[in-house]
């Protein structure tokens, strides 16, 4: 079992804290960004632009190998270890199966192989078409008075349809099967991890754009469509909490399964999420995983990673009970 944080890729204060409380792993992100790509502090909600127009030239991308050596360079140097990173290429072609994706599918092919010569061993990803994770607030007070992240459906939908209108399942469901059959095979070379992160918040749409990773079984079906010790998930406990899902129990049966899951990550909050259920989508907390540097809740240093390995079921009920 490894103790991470979520750290940004440039040396703060938060790189201190980390150190000071015995955390020596971090989840972080690309050492830069391009519109359309994925970040973890990326603004909650927003849609992304589709077709990308600021990606720099090839050897100064984000996921070229020398951006990524110097970025690793600086965590080692502080005595950290990358363990993950969450953030993408610009993807949203992929997504939707638009021309175009194979030119993002070569970005993630290239961003594998890098992580795989750097031995950066699990890639977070997710396949949330044009509005990555979403959140109608940042700043909802909780336990303690710390601030914490909520989503209120009913407000996001009055923000109406984006730019490219209805996206179905189908469409999704067919992209991301083209998508695994090109990076499985080169995660699977390389040496790294897929960890598939669930649609966060888990809800049937977000202004007309389906999202197809919203319960337990639609993250099985993804792991199915192309079965592989490297094809795993990002077990978010805040994101399967407010599936409904009964977190120890889910994670037990993945594992007398031998599903794959590469990550554990959550905060205490999910505990009480677990009680919402359904209820919690309107304006209640989520997760403060990624709440900002202003809105971070006190809890957040509980987050777990645990990379893949053949767990027993009581031995990853510990991890989250």
């Amino acid at each position: 079992m490894e103790l991470a944080l979520i750290l940004p890729p440039w040396p703060n204060e938060r790189w201190r804290l980390a150190l000071q409380l015995g955390v020596t792993h971090a989840v972080t992100t690309l050492p830069g960004h391009v519109a359309g790509g994925h970040q973890a502090y990326s603004p909650p909600g927003v849609p992304q632009p589709i077709v990308p127009s600021d990606v720099p030239p090839k050897e100064h991308r984000p996921w070229d190998f020398m951006p990524l050596l110097l970025m690793l360079q600086r965590f080692r140097e502080a005595g950290i270890t990358v363990s993950v990173i969450e953030a993408s290429p610009p993807m949203h072609r992929a997504r939707l199966g638009l021309p175009g994706r194979d030119e993002e599918i070569e970005w993630v092919i290239t961003l594998l192989r890098n992580m795989g010569k750097l031995e950066i061993p699990v890639w977070c990803w997710n396949w949330m078409a044009v509005i990555n994770w979403a959140r109608t607030s940042v700043t909802t007070p909780t336990r303690g008075g710390a601030l914490t992240t909520s989503y209120d459906h009913e407000l996001m939908e009055q923000a109406g349809p984006t730019e490219v209108g209805t996206v179905t399942e189908q469409q999704l469901w067919e992209s991301l099967r083209y998508f695994l059959e090109a990076v499985v095979p080169v995660a699977e070379e390389a040496g790294v991890k897929l960890a598939l992160h669930p649609d966060d918040p888990p809800v049937p749409a977000l202004r007309g754009i389906a999202r197809i990773l919203i319960t337990p079984e639609s993250l099985q079906k993804a792991l199915d469509l192309y079965p592989s010790p490297m094809h795993g998930l990002t077990f978010c406990q805040g994101t399967l909490s407010t599936m409904g899902a009964d977190i120890p129990r889910w994670i037990g049966t993945s594992a007398s399964k031998r599903r794959s899951i590469s990550s554990i990550s959550g905060t205490s909050a999910a505990r009480r999420l677990a009680s919402l259920k359904h209820s919690r989508m309107m304006g209640r907390p989520i997760c403060s995983k990624r709440c900002g540097p202003t809105t971070r809740s006190a809890s957040r240093a509980s987050c777990v990673l645990t990379m893949f390995r053949p767990w027993k079921a009581n031995r990853i009920r510990s991890r989250v009970t």
